[in-house]
């Protein structure tokens, strides 16, 4: 079976993906070891982080980013089922607002919030939303996999939500569901791209390869006419 070109994952979604999880975590190590105030990153989030001191430029840029890179990776992986696409847009735009509304602002707090729960658990839906038993899915887009994904992630979020309530390790949780989240579109792109390449492949070479051109068709032909006229009757 050949994919079709207009669904084949872009190859510039293998950069994107990538570089969503990675841009977070440099700009958080960058705006922590600028930081002159003090900091928890086992108990604060990234957000604090964002709207605190000398790192809150690091931070912010960290965030948009990544979600930039979110909204990308969405339109270019085409492989996968649109509602999961969507999600991960949606995730991204999260992470444009949690950049827009700091928590810097009192007035902020609650749009910040709202956007940064609205990404984690946007991410945490990605994968059974573009689970397919269908022969061009990725493997780790088939049920057994998808739906192992879920719960991993729906399980961090818990976690997330448990620390925000009761928790000491806000920080740490946050910080270890945003990054396992943001991995899991780069393993769909990663395997994605092995199953076209394994499908589609390049053309194979053929050695002595001559073009067939109208002229040599016909001289062909001519060629095949006489020699079958010169041919003895049996």
């Amino acid at each position: 079976m050949v994919i079709e070109q207009g669904c084949r994952t872009a190859g510039w979604t293998l950069v994107t993906a990538a570089a969503a999880p990675m841009v977070l975590v440099g700009a958080a190590i960058l705006a922590r070891a600028v930081l002159t105030t003090s900091y928890d990153s086992w108990s604060e989030t990234l957000s604090v982080l964002a709207g605190r001191g000398s790192g809150q430029g690091i931070m912010t840029a960290g965030f948009v980013l990544s979600a930039a890179c979110q909204i990308a990776t969405a339109m270019g992986l085409r492989v996968v089922r649109l509602s999961a696409r969507i999600a991960l847009a949606i995730a991204g735009c999260c992470g444009l607002a949690v950049a827009a509304f700091p928590v810097t602002v009192s007035a902020n707090e609650s749009t910040h919030l709202l956007a940064a729960g609205g990404g984690l658990i946007a991410l945490a839906l990605v994968p059974i939303l573009g689970m397919s038993s269908a022969a061009t899915t990725p493997l780790v887009c088939r049920p057994r996999c998808a739906l192992t994904a879920t719960l991993v992630l729906c399980a961090l979020v818990l976690w997330v939500y448990y620390e925000a309530r009761h928790g000491v390790f806000l920080g740490l949780a946050e910080r270890l569901t945003a990054v396992t989240e943001l991995a899991w579109p780069l393993v769909v792109v990663v395997f994605a791209r092995r199953a076209e390449h394994a499908i589609n492949g390049p053309l194979p070479a053929v050695a002595n390869y001559v073009p067939v051109t109208p002229d040599s068709a016909l001289r062909r032909t001519r060629m095949t006419l006489s020699e079958r006229a010169s041919a003895p009757a049996a």
